[in-house]
């Protein structure tokens, strides 16, 4: 999912991937991982744009069973 896309699930605007891997995805994480049967794991994609910080591209979220 790109970030867009995360923002429509979710139906919130953040300015980027770090905000919502911190306020969203973390957290619902965390919780997942302590009361239910079921959790996810996710790997972000990064893009090089030259100099500085890679770019985020999208996130892979696949569900688990626990």
């Amino acid at each position: 999912m790109t970030l867009e896309e995360l923002q429509a699930f979710f139906g919130v605007h953040y300015a980027n991937w770090n905000e919502v891997e911190r306020k969203i995805i973390r957290p619902v994480k965390d919780e997942l991982d302590t009361h239910a049967s079921r959790s996810f794991v996710y790997e972000a994609e990064y893009e090089s744009l030259g100099k500085g910080r890679p770019a985020f591209k999208r996130v892979q979220i696949v569900v688990v069973d626990r």
